[in-house]
C-alpha cells in the first residue's frame, strides 16, 4: 500500500504506442517479428488464405497473451466520398491456436486488444466535413493535454464517434455510437465496457445483443487526456 508508480503514456485517440511491433514473413510462412533492429522468432504461421503481399507494410497491432493481431497497408480501404473504408485484421487467438479474420468499418481504423477484446475507434480519410461533436470537444490548453481538434487537423483524419468491440472467443461483434468524434474504448471485463466521450468517463454493460446506454462514472477535464486505463489486482 505504500508503494506509488508513476506511469506515463501518450497518443491520440485509440493510437499506437512508438515502437510498434513490425512483422516479417518468410518463404515457409513463418513470422518474425522486428522491434527496431533486434528480431525475435516466433512459432506462428500464416495459415494459406492469409497472404501479404512482397513488400507490404505489416505491422503487429496487438501482441498479448491473448491475441497476435496483424494487418498492413493493403488492409487498410480508404473511404470514398459516399461511404466509410474497410481495415481488415488477422488475429490469431493464443489459447485456441487459431486464425480468424475481422473485418471493421474506415480506412483508418485502428485497434488495441483488452482481454479476449479487439477494440477500436472508427476513422478514415479526413472529410468535407469535420469530425462530429466540435462544440463539445475542449478549445483550450490544459495541464495534461493540448485540444483535441488540433491533432485531428494535423493527423487527416475523420473520427466518426464509431466504437466497434469483437470478443475473438464468442465471435459476438459491438458498435457504440457516441456521435462525438473524440471518444474511445479504454477497458473491458467481464461483462463491462469503460469508454471515454471527450471529458466523460462512461461505464456501461454488455448484454446479450447489445450494450446498454450505461452511466458517467466521473466528468473533469482532465478525462479528455486519458487514452488508456489499467485494472489492479
Amino acid at each position: 500500500m505504500n508503494d506509488v508508480v508513476e506511469i506515463k503514456a501518450g497518443g491520440i485517440p485509440g493510437g499506437i504506442i512508438s515502437g510498434d511491433f513490425y512483422i516479417k514473413v518468410g518463404s515457409d510462412s513463418k513470422l518474425s517479428i522486428w522491434v527496431g533492429r533486434e528480431k525475435l522468432t516466433t512459432n506462428w504461421r500464416l495459415p494459406e488464405n492469409i497472404i501479404f503481399s512482397q513488400g507490404d507494410n505489416v505491422v503487429a497491432y496487438v501482441n498479448s497473451n491473448n491475441m497476435l493481431v496483424l494487418s498492413s497497408r493493403d488492409n487498410k480501404q480508404r473511404s470514398t466520398a459516399e461511404e466509410l473504408g474497410k481495415s481488415t485484421y488477422y488475429v490469431f487467438n493464443k489459447r485456441s491456436s487459431k486464425w480468424k479474420i475481422i473485418g471493421f468499418p474506415g480506412g483508418r481504423t485502428e485497434v488495441r486488444g483488452l482481454n479476449e477484446w479487439l477494440v477500436g475507434y472508427v476513422a478514415d480519410i479526413a472529410r468535407k466535413t469535420q469530425s462530429p461533436g466540435s462544440d463539445r470537444r475542449r478549445k483550450h490548453m490544459a495541464e495534461t493535454g493540448t485540444p483535441i481538434d488540433w491533432r485531428f487537423d494535423s493527423a487527416n483524419v475523420f473520427f466518426s464517434g464509431i466504437l466497434m468491440l469483437h470478443n475473438i472467443n464468442t465471435g459476438k461483434e459491438y458498435k457504440i455510437i457516441t456521435s462525438q468524434g473524440d471518444s474511445e474504448v479504454l477497458w473491458v471485463n467481464d461483462s463491462y465496457v469503460y469508454y471515454r466521450v471527450n471529458d466523460e468517463l462512461i461505464k456501461a454493460r454488455i448484454l446479450d445483443q447489445t450494450i446498454d446506454t450505461g452511466h458517467v462514472l466521473a466528468k473533469e477535464d482532465f478525462i479528455a487526456d486519458i487514452h488508456w486505463a489499467f485494472e489492479g489486482r
